[in-house]
């Protein structure tokens, strides 16, 4: 608008306007100067020469180019060049020179400049006129000349109604030979603006899906133009005006038509590309293990863009019209191969799944995700498939259990019954697993193979349960016994002379055994073996406790000489009473055990003391007699 006003202010065009004496000018009837007439003339015939030229110089003005903005950059500079010429001859000067000669000669060179000045007023008026209303309109010609795709299409509604209100309301740009070529110059805009954003050769680069929402955009804003279009040209004739859009539907939507239907091959090259991908994806990989034949087929995806290449510098031009019905021809033939050798995989791969569950899995997710029509036909018929192989797992499985359910193969650092019941268990859920996702599909197992896969199920099921009922009722007797015999015991013995502890090491690994069935659940525990297997660190500690005892007790006793005991002998019998009470009547159940250790420790120490003392005294006497034997 700025650089409008300055060239408006600072056109070109200068016309010269001579003085004319004032008393000439203000007389009633002026006298006829013939020198100053023909001056006057001679400038007159100045302003018609450049009032041609300047008409001739704007009826051969061009659009700068084919878009709408082009349209009032046009009227905008029709405007600057006119009206600077227009504002001169309507100066008062301009004015008294037109005046002089029309009064006193009205001269054959004034009546060609009369009328050339006429065609100029006219000329400027309509310019300015457009330009107003044009103004209008720019904001949504920018929108489709630098907006994206989407702010492109949602401008079109307003454009037209836009367009609708400057066809109503101004004077001069009403017509079809103004208004054709505007929509024209709109609809070449959008058709230019797809074509720059949809390229061959960058478009399948993305991924499919990115390229499904481009192509979607692209045909959507198309279809949008011939969409916005009708409905205002119904809108008009709704009204019951006489005067409609009769505009030639070739010329606006010609070529958007033709790129929206190369849009709808477009949006299925994609469609196709993403579907195959979708498919020959890593869960079908992780499930057939066949990566090298999911990746020729995925080549062979690849391949069937290169036919296309024919066409990727003319992809929207209307001459390639046949080219393009070959090329989708060859490519839905293609795709019908690949398809094919995709089935051809699947029956092959699935007769040898490794993973019943796994398979299943794949097929449940295939259900959610878009495929390839005929793949997902095929697909679906594998469910057989998996419960026949599903059968085979739960015949190794009962194979697996009877081979070892005499010597089960037990964790590292798990006790023997526990051990054995969590293999059991480890068995029951490979088989569960399979079965639990079938479920979530109750029509699958209503099948005779569902029936016979259940059927075999139930009796593995039935048999890893007795024998984990088994397994647990035998340790479970051979616990309760130990322990409720364990506890009765006297926390010492006495064998062949010598003090013991009197505790099983085979309970230990009792009450290990029972903190993991308890943890694993579904076991009622013995009460006795529970409460020893919660306490079993208290029962620890006393047993280290009464070992290191006897050992001292060992230490201060065991190497007494026949003179030592007995001359210690009344110490040794109160050392035998201490730990007497170890034998009885002290037992497991005893609170008083830890009392019990710390009197036989403190007799242990004072027969030490004792027997320390006796022989330092019998070193004494030794020594004095060998003094009196060498006197």
């Amino acid at each position: 608008q700025v650089s409008h006003t300055i060239s408006q202010v600072y056109g070109n065009v200068h016309i010269w306007l001579p003085e004319l004496p004032h008393d000439e000018l203000q007389a009633p009837q002026p006298t006829r100067d013939y020198k100053l007439v023909s001056s006057l003339e001679n400038t007159v015939e100045e302003w018609f020469l450049i009032i041609t030229n300047v008409l001739k110089a704007e009826n051969a003005r061009q659009r700068d180019n084919k878009y709408p903005l082009a349209e009032i950059d046009y009227w905008r500079d029709r405007t600057s060049a006119v009206s600077t010429l227009y504002e001169q001859l309507n100066l008062p000067a301009a004015q008294k020179v037109t005046r002089y000669l029309r009064v006193v000669s009205d001269p054959p060179v004034l009546q060609r400049f009369q009328e050339c000045y006429g065609d100029l007023q006219k000329l400027h008026v309509e310019a300015k006129d457009n330009v107003k209303f044009l103004s209008t309109l720019e904001r949504h010609f920018k929108n489709l000349s630098q907006g994206n795709l989407t702010q492109a299409m949602e401008t079109l509604p307003s454009l037209l109604h836009g367009v609708r209100m400057v066809w109503i309301i101004s004077r001069h740009y009403n017509t079809d030979d103004q208004m054709e070529p505007l929509m024209v110059r709109i609809a070449e805009q959008i058709a230019d603006k797809v074509e720059e954003d949809l390229q061959l050769q960058t478009l399948f680069d993305e991924d499919p899906q990115k390229s499904m929402s481009l192509i979607t955009e692209a045909k959507q804003c198309l279809d949008k133009w011939e969409e916005s279009y009708m409905a205002v040209r119904k809108k008009i004739e709704d009204s019951g005006s006489d005067h409609r859009w009769e505009f030639d539907r070739r010329r606006l939507f010609k070529r958007t038509e033709y790129m929206s239907k190369i849009c709808d091959y477009l949006w299925e090259i994609a469609h196709v590309l993403d579907q195959f991908y979708k498919f020959l994806g890593p869960e079908l990989k992780a499930v057939t293990r066949d990566a090298q034949g999911i990746d020729e087929l995925l080549g062979r995806v690849r391949d069937l863009l290169t036919s296309f290449e024919t066409v990727r510098d003319y992809m929207f031009d209307e001459r390639f019209a046949s080219t393009w019905e070959t090329l989708m021809a060859q490519f839905r033939e293609k795709v019908e191969v690949i398809e094919n050798k995709a089935i051809a995989f699947i029956d092959t791969r699935f007769r040898n799944l490794r993973s019943a569950v796994g398979a299943f899995q794949l097929l449940r997710n295939f259900k959610e995700i878009e495929s390839r029509p005929k793949i997902n036909a095929k697909m679906s018929d594998k469910f057989v498939d998996i419960l026949t192989q599903y059968g085979h797992e739960l015949r190794k499985i009962d194979q697996l259990f009877h081979a070892d359910s005499s010597q089960p193969p037990i964790t590292k650092g798990k006790p023997p019954t526990a051990g054995a019941l969590a293999w059991a268990r480890s068995i029951l859920q490979r088989a569960k697993e399979p079965m639990l996702a079938f479920k979530t599909m109750p029509q699958l197992l209503e099948t005779p193979e569902g029936q016979a896969v259940c059927r075999e199920y139930v009796a593995l099921g039935k048999q890893i349960v007795e024998y984990e009922k088994q397994q647990f009722e035998a340790w479970e007797q051979q616990a309760s016994d130990a322990v409720v015999n364990c506890l009765k015991s006297n926390i010492l013995t006495k064998d062949k002379g010598k003090y013991k502890v009197n505790f099983s090491p085979h309970l230990w690994l009792l009450t290990r055994d029972a903190r993991y069935i308890d943890q694993m659940g579904g076991f009622d525990v013995p009460h006795t073996v529970l409460n020893m297997a919660l306490q079993q660190e208290k029962y620890r500690g006393y047993c280290e406790q009464l070992t290191i005892m006897l050992s001292s007790y060992r230490d201060v006793v065991g190497d007494l000489s026949p003179v030592q005991r007995k001359l210690l002998s009344k110490q040794l019998k109160d050392l035998e009473n201490h730990l007497q009470t170890g034998l009885s009547p002290l037992n497991w159940n005893s609170l008083g055990i830890g009392e019990f250790i710390d009197e036989c420790n403190k007799g242990i120490s004072a027969f030490k003391e004792t027997r320390d003392q006796v022989e330092k005294n019998a070193d004494l006497i030794e020594a004095v007699v060998k003094a009196i034997d060498g006197a």
